[in-house]
């Protein structure tokens, strides 16, 4: 004989197995979703950065320290903060540029910038196209080094 008891225990346990089910078949669906997306993104911005980062290098004038942080997605554009602390635009002292940089070709960075002083009220234009080398991971300046001082920027901390 079958109680009451037993039939509305069987229908509750029925109803709630259908919706564990329901829901274990929607979180699968959500994660594979999420993979799915995942992938996709890391696929439409290009791969692994090759200009993004902390770059540095060493004036060949006055031998002080350039730090030039470009930040932004792997395909750019990048923004681009340049600081240094003998700046003989600003009497040797310290000032920083800020600017922007494209990818104009698969390893070249158009680099366009503008300098500013904290001591005095001293300004400068700068433009640049920069190469970046997988072999060594630098970045080659196309400038006359003679003239601006700039030959090539590593990654510190990288090989």
């Amino acid at each position: 004989m079958i109680s009451s008891k037993n039939v509305f225990y069987s229908i509750i346990l029925g109803r709630r197995r259908k919706m564990l089910y329901r829901q274990f078949k929607y979180s699968i669906c959500l994660a594979l979703l999420a993979i799915l997306l995942l992938t996709s993104v890391a696929f439409a911005q290009g791969g692994p950065p090759r200009f993004a980062g902390r770059w540095v290098t060493i004036d060949l004038y006055d031998s002080s320290t350039i730090n030039m942080t470009l930040s932004g997605p792997p395909g750019g554009p990048f923004r681009v903060n340049w600081t240094e602390s003998y700046f003989s635009l600003c009497g040797s002292r310290f000032g920083r540029g800020r600017g922007t940089a494209e990818i104009i070709a698969p390893n070249t960075l158009s680099l366009v910038m503008d300098f500013e002083c904290f001591k005095n009220t001293n300004t400068a234009h700068f433009e640049d196209t920069l190469t970046y080398d997988p072999v060594n991971n630098t970045l080659k300046s196309s400038s006359d080094p003679a003239v601006t001082g700039l030959d090539f920027f590593t990654r510190p901390g990288k090989p």
